[in-house]
């Protein structure tokens, strides 16, 4: 908080439940007073730390409807019967909130779908267990972050999420997660059964029946291509035989860097080829500063770094087999 802030929570009734509670309840009493129709929806973290009192006191159940939002799976579920008891001395009509995308990882690029779909089962389990103490229950709504604040670049993206959305959705309105419900999905997007659950396409080749499917099987695709990179990056060979150390004081060993060099190679190849299959339908989708971050990074810093592997395979084969102390043995 800043000092002002800080100064003033020390000599307001609630300290800083009374900083937050005071914005909240004149922005509410404005839009009232000039828009006496409309409901207003407020996230609700900030009022799980506040007792019964003090909401009380600010008559906040008469001004706002609070949504309720937690985006853990069933076993991390943490939402307990005590905040559910003070909601419903609080307020009459009761939101609650999901996450079919968003929240599992700032750089997650296919969601997660065992975990999206076990917070849908979460939320059923806990409407099961306490919506009986909800006056009115308004409805769910499913989530999904796109960046984690404005200085994050981009997590899931929407055509990679709609197979979980579609999934979650039917998990919801089922009342419970089925195989059933798989095969669904499946049929209906264009997915071979149990491509969801599975998933890791090497090559995309199929033809999905929603918006934006090149799109999901392109950056599939490129998930599979950077698992890829990250192992050949991380093996034993090159922490052994072609580390920063090595390349710096040229001391490499042929036989080794023959051997990596293809695979850097087709690295290379692979990773340029995934990057041109989803040109087209990028452009077709999202706006071009969307497509430079994409580009940015998820593609150039792998391409960069391979490249620079490659000129120094390159280079330390020209130099030829050498011992420590001797600049050359091979000529």
């Amino acid at each position: 908080m800043c000092p002002t802030c800080v100064k003033r929570s020390q000599i307001i009734k609630y300290g800083k439940a009374s900083l937050y509670l005071d914005h909240v309840t004149e922005v509410a009493q404005f839009i009232k007073e000039n828009y006496p129709n409309l409901k207003i929806i407020i996230w609700d973290d900030m009022l799980r730390s506040m007792d019964v009192k003090t909401l009380q006191d600010y008559n906040i159940g008469n001004l706002v409807e609070p949504m309720v939002w937690h985006y853990n799976s069933l076993e991390d579920f943490k939402l307990n019967a005590a905040l559910w008891e003070k909601y419903s001395n609080i307020f009459k009509s009761i939101w609650v909130a999901s996450a079919f995308k968003g929240s599992t990882s700032s750089c997650q690029i296919i969601p997660i779908l065992k975990h999206h779909i076990s917070n849908h089962e979460a939320w059923l389990r806990q409407l099961e267990l306490h919506g009986s103490k909800i006056l009115h229950f308004r409805g769910m709504a499913l989530t999904g972050w796109s960046r984690y604040d404005h200085y994050a670049t981009l997590c899931e993206m929407m055509p990679c999420s709609i197979p979980s959305m579609c999934y979650c959705l039917k998990t919801w309105l089922s009342g419970s997660s089925t195989s059933g419900i798989e095969i669904s999905v499946c049929e209906s997007l264009g997915f071979p059964e149990g491509y969801l659950t599975e998933g890791g396409l090497k090559m995309p080749s199929l033809q999905l029946n929603f918006p934006g499917g090149q799109i999901f099987l392109g950056m599939d695709w490129y998930c599979t291509l950077r698992t890829k990179y990250r192992n050949i990056i991380n093996s034993d060979q090159m922490q052994t035989w072609f580390n920063q150390w090595q390349i710096c004081n040229n001391y490499t060993n042929p036989m080794q860097i023959d051997t990596i060099l293809p695979f850097i190679n087709e690295l290379l190849l692979e990773i340029s080829t995934n990057e041109n299959y989803l040109k087209a339908p990028l452009e077709n989708t999202f706006y071009p500063h969307t497509i430079e971050e994409l580009q940015g990074t998820l593609f150039a810093p792998i391409k960069q770094h391979l490249r620079q592997i490659k000129s120094d395979c390159e280079t330390q084969l020209a130099l030829g087999c050498r011992v420590r102390g001797q600049k050359r043995m091979i000529t």
